[in-house]
């Protein structure tokens, strides 16, 4: 019986002094030069939102921008083991956006914009219509 408290106590303490550890993730590096094509009838009337920056949409649809680095953050594990709490992955963020006049049509991920297919001469086609930004009935 002694030795079952000891060994209760010291499990205990020992328990008490692992807690909570957190992990921080490594930053997600992408490409820091992205090339895009909006493919519409009148791709000038677009407009793009990359993070924080807007750009206009030229009226031959190629756009150039650049995404900064997107830092993970930190996931929790109970006894530096056990997951409480993990971090989204942010190549799923989404962290570009696609509007005609102020009305957002697409939202993309980087993970979206690699999944879009390329052109001849090295921009992601994205196709999009004026139809997308019908407003919806609630």
């Amino acid at each position: 019986m002694f030795y079952a408290m000891v060994f209760t106590a010291a499990g205990a303490q020992i328990l008490g002094l692992a807690g909570c550890a957190y992990r921080m993730a490594a930053p997600l590096v992408t490409r820091s030069q992205q090339r895009l094509r909006i493919v519409a009838d009148a791709p000038e009337r677009y407009e793009v939102r990359v993070q924080s920056s807007d750009y206009h949409v030229p009226s031959d649809g190629r756009l150039m921008f650049k995404i900064q680095m997107v830092h993970r953050g930190c996931s929790v594990y109970l006894f530096d083991l056990i997951p409480l709490r993990k971090v989204a992955d942010p190549a799923k963020e989404k962290i570009v956006s696609i509007t005609l006049r102020g009305v957002p049509l697409r939202e993309l991920s980087s993970r979206d914009l690699d999944k879009l297919q390329l052109d001849s001469e090295g921009y992601r086609q994205l196709f999009v219509s004026s139809g997308d930004a019908a407003p919806k009935n609630r």
